[in-house]
């Protein structure tokens, strides 16, 4: 038997059969499946010898698996292979790729939609109908899901569409709508009126405003195309079995870029423009609901590995036994239904140069949707089925394709005149180069500022504030770090007005960035009091009583100085007390944290910043504050996952 792959793009079940022909007594079998609109795209698999992995590029993944698996039995874990224990943070990192996985929807015009599907089975295409049946009655979700059992006779599952038209409820939809669509005054609202949205396959987010999904779903050659495409981000059901509301973005068809052979396209995400009605903090999608870094490591994921293909002697360590593929997790939305996430029975059957075989549950719908590793980095795109088909015998299905994210980073290299390469490859956080991590962001620092002396404070006590919070951020600022830079504001502005004119005037901020201003207050006067921490935030913002929140709980945790009240501050965007305008005034997530030290000198407070200098038993204070604004970048980022152990 040959084996084909096999591309389709809308969540439609049941198979149909298969087409085959026979031409200079050799068989050319032709699979066609009940995709829709076209049928499915059969293509030969594979049968260029250059797609397999050299030998040298095989021991670079066994390498690398072996590495992890070596790091996972010092944990202490027993197991032959990979340990089946998860951290806990598994799961929340699961969420946020799943944040950024969208269902897209295609519009067709009425008429057009109900000649492509009166044929149908109306058990086969259940998410059109039920989109369809919205449209119809678009009011009240109660009544479109009675139309909907109208279409689906339970009694009568091979029930084609056609006979389904002909219920009376159903016509008089029909009728209503055909009405009302006659009676728009313009041709335009006529065509917006008869719009019919349906589901058709996957996306993600790559970037702050670029999804990627398959070339099969639309393409650049074909830009009229993807205008007819909405993406639908949360259409998904949430924790407590509620079905979410769905956020819709459209497309800018210009910025484009896609190849037909590794089967991917990235196109841009129009910002949305009523994103403050939606619910929204941010007008762009990535800001919103993240993204999913491309990687150029081509080790991240390994397919089954066997002792005996094995011919370099240090390969000991590897069991007789073999080891299995790694698992290949899929989000995705198959059968044009709700967000679903496959964890179980996935393993990697097998990698080639550009493209990587699994064993994995999807769907017709599933077209587009991210594959990951076991620590959630995007190592593929999901886009065929894999087929073996000959001739008087039914079709085996023997896995699924997926193009490696590594060769789709090569073709963005490689094609650097295009905008959309261009765009990708000149930041960091959206593609990430072999052996980099991923910046998930940008931490401005600045301190300087000065209380009043009308407060009875003396010239020498405002001056030694000033110089502890310098201090201090100087010692966190000394900690920056690749995957984490952070940027002294204070040491490049010269002052703190200078630093905080900057930071307002910035405009280049990225998703991820977050803005500190450090100030330190003595109280001499009351030796009783333990420390307080205070974090200030503007009030008028969406998220940062969350982030807020989240970093004085980090620092309550991590620093290991008993805080006697550790307080959240808000500051009113209007407020009259100018200053608190880093808060208001700042265009990123901006937080002032005040350390207030009662009964403590100069000396005493510069020892508990950094024991070194007065000899003393470490106390952590500096590197417990940098833990806290690193898991706050954790929180704020968009960033799909995170590259840490």
């Amino acid at each position: 038997m040959s084996s084909y792959y096999l591309k389709t793009s809308l969540g439609i079940s049941g198979l149909s059969g298969y087409i085959c022909k026979v031409s200079g007594g050799q068989t050319i079998c032709q699979y066609v499946t009940d995709n829709f609109p076209d049928v499915t795209e059969v293509s030969d698999f594979l049968d260029d010898e250059n797609e397999l992995l050299s030998q040298d590029e095989l021991y670079s993944i066994i390498d690398s698996r072996l590495n992890r698996l070596s790091r996972s039995k010092k944990s202490g874990l027993l197991s032959v292979g990979d340990p089946d224990y998860l951290f806990s943070e598994f799961l929340g990192r699961g969420l946020r790729c799943s944040d950024a996985t969208c269902l897209l929807m295609c519009g067709f015009q009425l008429d057009e939609l109900i000649e492509k599907i009166k044929d149908r089975t109306t058990k086969d295409i259940p998410e059109i109908l039920r989109w369809f049946s919205q449209k119809l009655e678009p009011q009240f979700k109660e009544k479109s899901e009675k139309l909907l059992h109208r279409w689906i006779d339970q009694g009568n599952p091979n029930r084609n569409v056609s006979d389904a038209l002909e219920d009376p409820i159903v016509k008089e939809k029909l009728d209503k709508l055909r009405q009302k669509i006659s009676e728009q005054a313009s041709e335009e609202e006529k065509i917006r009126e008869a719009t019919v949205y349906i589901p058709f396959a996957t996306g993600f987010l790559v970037g702050r405003n670029y999804l990627m999904t398959n070339s099969h779903v639309f393409n650049e050659k074909n830009k009229s195309e993807i205008d007819k495409f909405l993406a639908y981000f949360r259409y998904e059901i949430d924790a407590l079995g509620e079905e979410t509301e769905v956020i819709k973005y459209e497309f800018d068809p210009e910025d484009c870029i896609s190849d037909e052979f590794l089967d991917f396209t990235i196109v841009k995400v129009k910002p949305n423009e009523n994103y403050a009605e939606d619910g929204l903090a941010f007008p762009e999608a990535g800001d919103n609901f993240g993204w999913l870094p491309m990687l150029a490591d081509s080790t991240l994921i390994a397919p089954p590995i066997k002792r005996r293909k094995i011919s370099k002697s240090d390969r000991q360590e590897i069991p007789r036994s073999g080891i299995v593929g790694e698992p290949a997790f899929i989000i995705q939305h198959p059968g044009g239904g709700r967000k679903r996430i496959v964890l179980f029975n996935n393993a990697v059957q097998e990698l080639y140069q550009r493209f990587l075989q699994y064993d994995t549950d999807v769907s017709f719908g599933s077209s587009g949707a991210p594959i990951f590793n076991q620590k959630w980095q995007l190592v593929g795109l999901h886009h065929s089925t894999i087929a073996k088909l000959a001739l008087d015998r039914e079709p085996e299905i023997v896995g699924n394709l997926g193009t490696r994210m590594c060769a789709i980073v090569d073709f963005l290299e490689k094609n650097k005149e295009n905008k959309v390469a261009q765009d990708l490859l000149a930041n960091n956080r959206y593609v990430v180069k072999t052996g980099d991590v991923p910046v998930k962001g940008k931490i401005y620092l600045l301190s300087g500022y000065q209380r009043s002396s009308g407060e009875g404070l003396s010239p020498e006590q405002v001056n030694q504030e000033i110089e502890l919070a310098k201090f201090l951020l100087e010692k966190i600022s000394e900690s920056s770090e690749n995957s984490l830079p952070m940027e002294n504001v204070l040491e490049m502005a010269g002052s703190y007005e200078n630093g905080l004119n900057a930071l307002i005037q910035r405009e280049d901020y990225q998703s991820g960035d977050i803005a500190v201003e450090i100030r330190i207050n003595i109280h001499l006067e009351n030796p009783k009091k333990s420390t307080q921490v205070t974090v200030y935030y503007a009030e008028n913002k969406p998220k940062l009583k969350t982030y807020a929140d989240a970093l004085l709980n980090q620092m309550r945790s991590k620093i290991k100085v008993k805080f006697e009240t550790a307080n959240l501050q808000s500051v009113a965007e209007n407020s009259i007390d100018s200053s608190f305008q880093f808060c208001t005034a700042v265009n990123v997530p901006a937080f002032i944290i005040g350390l207030d030290f009662y009964g403590q000198d100069f000396d005493k407070i510069k020892g508990t910043i950094d024991p070194s200098q007065q000899n003393q038993e470490p106390s952590f204070f500096k590197d417990s504050i940098i833990g806290s604004l690193r898991a706050l970048v954790k929180i704020v980022s968009p960033i799909g996952f995170l590259n840490e152990d």
